[in-house]
């Protein structure tokens, strides 16, 4: 009876280790831990509709990302406003040297509208909140102007520092 008792008490001790060692070697795995670093210009992206600073609808603009690359292997990105002031499409390079909420359309001469097929030089207005993405609000302005156009297009001369307000939608 004696030696029963033993046993048992020895089994018991014998599990418990075996118990504990099975415990210590199963460990979670734990999944490294990358942060996804999302590009810049990855925040423009999407459909906006457009309004004037009173409210108005004017249009609806949709901003894409389109990558290319380099003969040497490098690539870069290219962001196209498509259909930007409901009669272009802009196109430019944005580099990491941009500040991350500006969008710095740039300047475009002789460039040919798509609804008027006229011919307009756009420029950029950058400074303050022009151009900038402000949570889901792109503040515009730019300047528009046939200048240079206007009489051989035979159309009115035009100017414009417009400002107009695009909202991302979801």
């Amino acid at each position: 009876m004696m030696g029963s008792k033993l046993l048992q008490m020895v089994g018991r001790r014998m599990l418990t280790v075996v118990g504990v060692l099975l415990l210590l070697a199963c460990k979670k795995e734990i999944a490294p831990i990358t942060a996804s670093i999302a590009e810049p210009w990855m925040k423009f992206i999407g459909e906006y509709k457009v309004y004037d600073t009173m409210g108005v609808y004017l249009y609806d603009m949709e901003i894409v990302h389109k990558e290319y690359s380099f003969p040497n292997g490098g690539h870069g990105d290219s962001i196209y406003l498509q259909n930007f002031d409901n009669n272009f499409n802009l196109s430019f390079t944005y580099t990491n040297q941009n500040p991350n909420d500006f969008l710095p359309f740039g300047f475009y001469d002789s460039i040919k509208g798509i609804t008027d097929n006229k011919t307009w030089q756009i420029y950029n207005e950058g400074g303050g909140n022009n151009n900038r993405l402000i949570n889901d609000t792109l503040y515009l302005t730019f300047e528009k102007t046939n200048i240079s156009y206007w009489m051989q297009d035979l159309v009115p001369y035009y100017h414009c520092i417009c400002k107009q307000i695009a909202v991302k939608q979801h």
